[in-house]
């Protein structure tokens, strides 16, 4: 049913404290609250609504270090910080001399939609409910209080954990009726939510094996290995080596509808997706060093940066989409950009694009570094928009494997080109797959871009 929105009973607002903080009204636009003893006491009031608390009670949460009376005048200036959002007359926050509450028939909280969701059960509110958990409660809020800060850890812990089952029982489900594309994805947020779970390494594996992918099937059980030992310093379990081992001994099998192709067209059937798309020889030559690339992110051994060079076609469009595609079924957050044709040779205008693009799709990444520090989402900087690009790619390649496409770079300009070399330039220290595309006629690979590189290694490909 996701936000109530009943015009007769429709709420006013919106919390999100999944993944951060964020208030919004009911047409959707973000409500500033700055102080975040604010945000920490509307937080702790939705996740107990109907209840009257104790006011001495909130401030010893909110200010365990100050005294009593400090405490309190504390919490009288948070609770005028919503005020200036929630007037005594809406009815949304009740509070008398001695307790406050909040009606929470008056806001719609995801947290408690999510509850509600899992309570059902069945799979359109699991689906659901998956759904609305976009990232760990109250992600990166931090109101400086230890009693705030534990009481989050355990909501967090207990939310997460609900999320994960939530997620695995829709896998299982998913497996179990064939649908291997969805138990891919769902897979891959099982991960993202806890990287040691094994169900999710088991069900990658058999789901890309049964979707004709042999070479992701056995890097997924690599990966597995490398993970639970890295961070548990165990051996997968007997069934995830079974499955292994039995993937193994199917290696020589070659009919359609094998869980396995042979070993020897391995490389070939890597690229060889769901849609029976065929690709040129040339295509499986870019797609296995491209597929390489990839494994070497995952396995944390650094990013890596390409560009395809050919004459004017589709042919590198579609080369592209077919990387942006293996890409995301490995879980890499992607940002892909074609650079449009100069107009009165206005090269500001193709780098100012760039950027906003990019930006933009950036900015949809639900774990920003600001949240690290803050309950705001937004990026607040005086730095130069390129600048300010290049520290946002690696602030979410921190958390995520992400690949940047860029296409056309034959219509740069010095400027633009100087910006893909910085971007060259920290992708192999980063998980960032640099992927660009440029036509022979007019492409300017001069030394004063290889040397805005600073050296980084950059794999030209040529096409035939």
């Amino acid at each position: 049913m996701g936000w109530r929105d009943v015009m007769k009973n429709r709420p006013l607002f919106k919390l999100t404290l999944f993944g951060g903080f964020r208030l919004v009204d009911s047409d959707g636009q973000p409500l500033a609250l700055g102080a975040r003893k604010s945000k920490a006491l509307l937080a702790w009031l939705a996740i107990n609504p109907e209840r009257e608390h104790p006011r001495e009670k909130l401030a010893a949460l909110l200010w365990p270090d100050s005294e009593e009376v400090a405490a309190r005048h504390s919490l009288r200036q948070a609770l005028a910080g919503l005020r200036k959002i929630f007037p005594v007359e809406l009815g949304l926050l009740n509070a008398s001399k001695e307790f406050i509450s909040l009606n929470s028939e008056l806001m719609a909280i995801d947290v408690r939609e999510f509850i509600a969701l899992l309570d059902k059960g069945d799979a359109d509110s699991l689906d659901q409910a998956i759904e609305l958990y976009s990232g760990e409660f109250l992600e990166g809020c931090n109101p400086h209080s230890d009693m705030f800060n534990e009481w989050g850890l355990t909501y967090r812990h207990d939310f997460s954990e609900r999320a994960a089952v939530a997620i695995e029982t829709r896998l299982s489900q998913r497996m179990a009726s064939g649908e291997y594309e969805q138990a891919v994805n769902l897979a891959m947020r099982l991960l993202a939510i806890d990287s040691v779970r094994e169900s999710a390494y088991r069900a990658l594996m058999v789901a890309h094996s049964q979707l004709g992918n042999h070479a992701s099937a056995l890097r997924w059980y690599r990966r597995c290995q490398h993970v639970l030992l890295q961070e548990l310093d165990v051996a997968p379990d007997e069934e995830t080596e079974e499955i292994y081992q039995s993937l193994l001994s199917m290696s020589q099998m070659d009919t359609p509808g094998a869980v396995l192709r042979s070993a020897d067209d391995e490389q070939q059937q890597a690229f060889q997706y769901t849609d029976s798309t065929t690709v040129s020889r040339d295509n499986y030559r870019v797609l296995y060093q491209v597929e390489a690339a990839v494994e070497g992110i995952l396995d944390h051994i650094g990013g890596q940066s390409f560009l395809i060079r050919g004459e004017a076609g589709s042919y590198k469009s579609v080369l592209a989409t077919e990387i942006e595609s293996l890409a995301k079924s490995h879980g890499f957050f992607c940002c892909r950009k074609k650079l449009s044709a100069k107009v009165d040779n206005n090269d500001e205008a193709v780098l100012k694009d760039l950027l906003s693009s990019f930006s933009s799709c950036l900015a949809r990444y639900s774990q920003l570094p600001e949240q690290q520090t803050s309950c705001d989402v937004a990026l607040h900087s005086s730095q130069p928009e390129s600048v300010e690009i290049i520290k946002l790619v690696q602030a979410v390649a921190s958390h995520q494997p992400v690949l940047l496409i860029i296409e056309h770079i034959h219509e740069s300009s010095m400027e633009t080109l100087n910006v893909l070399a910085e971007l060259i330039s920290i992708a192999g220290n980063h998980a960032i797959l640099l992927l660009m595309t440029s036509q022979f006629k007019g492409e300017a690979l001069d030394p004063v871009w290889r040397g805005a590189m600073r050296g980084a290694p950059l794999t030209t490909i040529d096409m035939s």
